[in-house]
Parts: structure tokens; C-alpha cells; sequence
């Protein structure tokens, strides 16, 4: 079992699809015996849909809300 969990903010931009979609990447991967290779994919999918809503200004700072981990549960 693999999920994507983002802040309230986040998810107020972001349809679920887009985190199906990411989730459905690395378990495909993870399937064919290419585990890394789906979380470098996963995590690209998140990081393009992030930068269009969340664009990140030259020299600003932004704390992370969440910590910046994978979490195994």
C-alpha cells in the first residue's frame, strides 16, 4: 500500500486523481522489480503538479508545513 498525503492547502488545488496517478506509477514499478524507479517517477509527477500551484519565487524561503521523509507505517 503506497499513498501521497498533502496539507489542506495543497489538497485544495490538487485533485485526488493527480496523487491516484503518482501512487499508480510507483506501484507499477515497485511490481516490475523497479522500486527506485518508481519513486523518482512518482515524485516527479508531485513536483511538476506542485511547481504550476505552488511556484516558489527566487530567493524566498517557505518552511515545509510537513516533514520532508518518506513514512513506512
Amino acid at each position: 500500500m503506497a499513498a501521497i498525503i498533502a496539507d489542506a492547502g495543497i489538497n485544495a488545488k490538487v485533485s485526488q486523481d493527480v496523487w491516484d496517478a503518482a501512487v499508480a506509477a510507483l506501484i507499477a514499478a515497485i511490481k516490475a522489480g523497479r522500486a527506485s524507479d518508481g519513486f523518482v517517477a512518482a515524485i516527479e509527477q508531485c513536483g511538476a503538479v506542485l511547481a504550476q500551484h505552488f511556484p516558489a519565487e527566487p530567493g524566498s524561503v517557505n518552511p515545509d508545513e510537513l516533514p520532508d521523509r518518506l513514512v513506512e507505517i
